[in-house]
């Protein structure tokens, strides 16, 4: 065995200390990841104002909302804040009920669906959206819906518009920003 002796010690003494001192803040920065703090960066990026496609869309049949039917068409959900946020999607062609309250948003005239039944799924407000080739019904606490719709429709306008998409899922957006 080599025993280094006198001057010859001192680089190594050097480079093992500099590989103590380099993995000092590694260790302590895995340390400081804690099971806690993954939570709240998870609880920081639900805070933000962004909604989040984590579900669909999926085909289905039967709008929740309406009387026993058949219906086809699309749903996705959205996180958003601290709400899902449902949105449905269909090209059949909806009758409006005259008892659906309008409720404006920026340039968009919604109205509020009032169920045919009382589910609990029914106890957020859904909304009833209606362009010429296509309808939404969107279930949304009505305290975002003025933040959340604007921002969807920009998005799912565009991407609509948009020829040459790969499927035939209507194109709700990933992310809502």
């Amino acid at each position: 065995m080599l025993r280094l002796k006198g001057p010859e010690r001192l680089p190594w003494a050097v480079v093992l200390a500099a590989v103590i001192l380099l993995a000092i803040p590694a260790f302590t920065a895995a340390q400081q990841n804690s099971p806690q703090d993954d939570q709240q960066q998870r609880d920081d990026t639900r805070s933000q104002d962004v909604a989040i496609l984590t579900d669909g869309p999926e085909a289905d049949r039967g709008i929740p909302f309406l009387s026993s039917n058949v219906i086809p068409h699309y749903r996705a959900r959205y996180e958003y804040f601290d709400a899902a946020i449902k949105v449905y999607y269909t090209e059949k062609e909806i009758v409006r009920f005259s008892k659906w309250e309008e409720v404006r948003c920026g340039t968009y005239v919604l109205y509020r669906v009032t169920p045919s039944n009382s589910t609990t799924e029914a106890r957020v407000p859904v909304y009833f959206y209606q362009r010429g080739e296509y309808a939404l019904f969107v279930q949304i606490s009505s305290e975002y819906l003025c933040t959340f719709l604007p921002r969807f429709m920009s998005k799912f306008i565009y991407f609509r518009s948009v020829q040459d998409l790969p499927t035939d899922r209507p194109p709700f957006p990933a992310i809502v920003d």
